[in-house]
Order: structure tokens, then C-alpha cells, then sequence
């Protein structure tokens, strides 16, 4: 009788679990017809023909196989549920828990658009503009036509610098939704930045008449008045601020800078100090109490506060220049070159 010897990758086979129409393989399912067609198709091209398909049967029969779990893997992901969790992070303002949710989907599903606005939200708000983006931008490709979308794209390239570029995403949102006042009021603060005072002014008071209750709306309609040295009405309108948000240490800060500039110091200090006292990180309250105090020479308080501010913002050149003229008049030579270079290197040596 002739001896049957059983090849070792019958026990593999007979390890695939049949259950209904699906096969099991090791964790992961792999459904359908196709997956019976595929474990006989391997079978056969592993242990059936010729004595080259013999010799070449293990390596690709295990190629086959990783396909078959990478295919898997991706079958196993449940969209509904992960888009569920996702928003619930964004909920509970947890973006980072969020973003694993959205990039989960789209690891099997590259195309979905709840996902790619997902993510995108979640790198918005952790201020990964640069992913938000590149997420936002793919989802536009998909949904060309929606409003909300762009609107939060030119979100994005407001958060990137691209303040050209983000006036076109809002006009744009703004022709098919003449009413989204916060996209608005995005597009006046990228005139500010690209020195349209005037236009960014129009869509400033256009919001605070939409919407009069507003404290952001004023606050950067009077940073447009100060940059435009117009401080009476810069002040008028970060006190309206302060009044519809006194917890605001901004408004404060700027309020504070208003008065400096227009020679009101006594005032100035109080609302640096205020500035402080809601929010201890207040990097305008320091920095710009501290320059107070070197401006009328109060060494010791100008270089407490300077370093505060420092702390709290190390890549702020102004503030390593004002500290070395604190160091300077201190006779703190070794400090003040230390600062000067930090300056130089972070500013190019541009007087601030």
C-alpha cells in the first residue's frame, strides 16, 4: 500500500474556520464568495501542477495570505461607528482622540467626507493647520461646492500665514452664504494682517451690526484703529469688549497698549496688571507691562516681567531685545549679548 504523507500546509487549511460564507484566517474575516474562491485558488496554485508551482508554493501562498489580512483589516472597520466616537471627542474637546477616529476610517475609506472634515476639525483646533489643510483641501475636492468647507480651509490658511489665499476661500463662502457673520469677521482679520484697514473695517462693523453682543468683533475692529493709530477709537471700542467679556485678559492687553501709545501710562499699568490678573500666561500683560517699566526705569521689575513674557513665548524677538537693555543698564554684559544674539538670530537684527 502506498504511504500517504500529509503536507504540512494541510494543517494551515484545515485551521481556516468555514462559518456561513465567511473564512477565517488567523483574527480577521475576509466575506463572500471570494473568499472561498481565493483559499481554493491558493490551494491549488500551492499544492497542485507541476514541480516549479511546488517549489514556489509557500512564498506565495503567504503573499496571498498577507493580502488577504491587509484586505481584511481594512473590511473590519466600522465607519459609522468610528465617525460616532469622532464627533463625541470633538464634543468633549478631545481633537487628539478624535483625529485617531477620523484617520482610522480613512485608513479603509480615503474618500470619506465625514472623516476628512473630521480631521480636519480635530487639526484645527490642535492647531495643525498644515494636516487641517491638507485634510480640508482633499475633502474639497470631493464636495467642491461646500460653503462650510471652504469656510474652514480659509480657517486653515489663516492659521498658515496665507492670508491672500484665505480672502479667496471666504469670498467665495461668502457669495454662496452672504450670512456666515464669523466667516466675516475671519475675512476682516486677513485684511488686517494684509493692511486693508479699510476693507477689514467694513466687515467688522458689518458683524457687530449683525451681531452686536460680539466682544471678538470689537476687539479686532479696535486692533485695525490702533494699527491705523487711531487710539481714541481703538479705546472705545476695546472697552466695549472688556464690557461684553472682563474676563478677556486681550482685550485688556490691548486696551492697555492703546493707552500707552496715546500717553496715558497710569492706565496703561492698570490694564497690563488686569490683563495678568485673568490670565497669569498672559504674554501681553508681561511683555508689554514689563517694557512699561523699563521705559520709567524700573530695572528690576522690567527684567521679572521680560523673562515672564519670555517663558511664556521664547520665539518673541521683541522681547529678547527690550530685556537686553534692561541687562545693558544693569551692567549685565554677559546677559545682554546673550540676548542680542538670541534677537539677531530670531530677526535677521531688524530693530523691532
Amino acid at each position: 500500500m502506498k504511504k500517504v504523507v500529509a503536507r504540512p500546509m494541510d494543517r494551515f487549511w484545515s485551521a481556516c474556520r468555514y462559518m456561513g460564507s465567511s473564512v477565517y484566517i488567523g483574527s480577521c474575516v475576509y466575506t463572500g464568495s471570494c473568499a472561498e474562491t481565493s483559499l481554493s485558488r491558493t490551494r491549488r496554485s500551492c499544492f497542485h501542477g507541476n514541480g516549479f508551482t511546488l517549489f514556489f508554493g509557500w512564498p506565495l501562498c503567504l503573499l496571498i495570505c498577507l493580502l488577504c489580512l491587509n484586505g481584511c483589516s481594512r473590511q473590519r472597520v466600522n465607519i459609522p461607528l468610528e465617525i460616532e466616537s469622532g464627533i463625541n471627542a470633538l464634543t468633549e474637546n478631545n481633537p487628539q482622540q478624535a483625529l485617531v477616529h477620523f484617520e482610522t476610517i480613512l485608513t479603509a475609506s480615503p474618500r470619506n467626507v465625514q472623516a476628512l472634515q473630521g480631521a480636519g476639525e480635530a487639526c484645527i483646533r490642535l492647531r495643525d493647520y498644515t494636516k487641517a489643510n491638507m485634510y480640508l483641501s482633499e475633502s474639497l475636492k470631493i464636495t467642491p461646492d461646500s460653503s462650510e468647507l471652504r469656510a474652514k480651509r480659509g480657517e486653515t490658511l489663516l492659521g498658515l500665514g496665507k492670508y491672500a489665499d484665505a480672502v479667496a476661500d471666504f469670498d467665495l463662502t461668502l457669495k454662496a452664504s452672504p450670512e456666515a457673520t464669523l466667516t466675516r469677521a475671519n475675512r476682516g482679520y486677513a485684511w488686517f494682517h494684509l493692511e486693508q484697514y479699510d476693507r477689514a473695517i467694513e466687515d467688522f462693523n458689518k458683524c457687530i451690526a449683525e451681531k452686536p453682543v460680539v466682544s471678538i468683533f470689537y476687539q479686532n475692529r479696535g486692533l485695525v484703529y490702533h494699527h491705523q493709530k487711531d487710539y481714541t477709537h481703538a479705546i472705545e471700542d476695546f472697552s466695549k469688549a472688556i464690557e461684553l467679556e472682563p474676563s478677556n485678559p486681550l482685550a485688556w492687553g490691548m486696551r492697555g497698549r492703546s493707552y500707552a501709545e496715546s500717553g496715558q501710562w497710569d492706565k496703561a499699568l492698570t490694564d497690563y496688571s488686569k490683563s495678568i490678573e485673568k490670565d497669569v500666561n498672559s504674554f501681553m500683560g508681561y511683555k508689554y507691562r514689563g517694557m512699561y517699566y523699563k521705559h520709567i526705569g524700573k530695572w528690576q521689575e522690567a527684567l521679572s516681567d521680560l523673562s515672564r513674557a519670555i517663558e511664556i513665548n521664547p520665539n518673541d524677538a521683541e522681547c529678547y531685545f527690550e530685556r537686553a537693555g534692561v541687562y545693558q543698564q544693569l551692567k549685565e554684559t554677559a546677559n545682554y549679548e546673550n540676548d542680542m544674539e538670541r534677537f539677531r538670530s530670531s530677526n535677521s537684527g531688524k530693530k523691532p
